[in-house]
């Protein structure tokens, strides 16, 4: 039987995983981000999946605006920071100087 998250495209650990890492980017060695500075990158997301959020691919929708939010942080203050990301549910990565964070 399939359950409820599942029947509706929300795959939490795929989420979570996502998070993790958008939020790992801002505590690379390499920036000197601050708690403060993650919170608003939350915020920024919150605020991108509200208005742009597709129910119909709700995780990569979710991922997306984690990863698309992490990177414009990034860079405005480091605008030479290369950082990329690859969407596919749990098969998702954001990359920072061609290393997985």
């Amino acid at each position: 039987m399939i359950s409820t998250m599942h029947y509706l495209g929300i795959y939490e650990d795929a989420i979570n995983d996502a998070v993790e890492s958008a939020e790992n980017l801002l505590k690379h060695e390499d920036f000197d981000f601050t708690t403060q500075d993650i919170d608003n990158m939350n915020e920024w997301a919150f605020e991108y999946l509200k208005e742009n959020g597709d129910f119909g691919n709700i995780t990569d929708s979710i991922i997306y605006a984690y990863f698309s939010s992490a990177r414009a942080y990034v860079n405005r203050r480091y605008p030479k920071a290369q950082i990329d990301y690859y969407i596919n549910c749990n098969d998702s990565y954001l990359y920072y100087n061609g290393d997985e964070v």
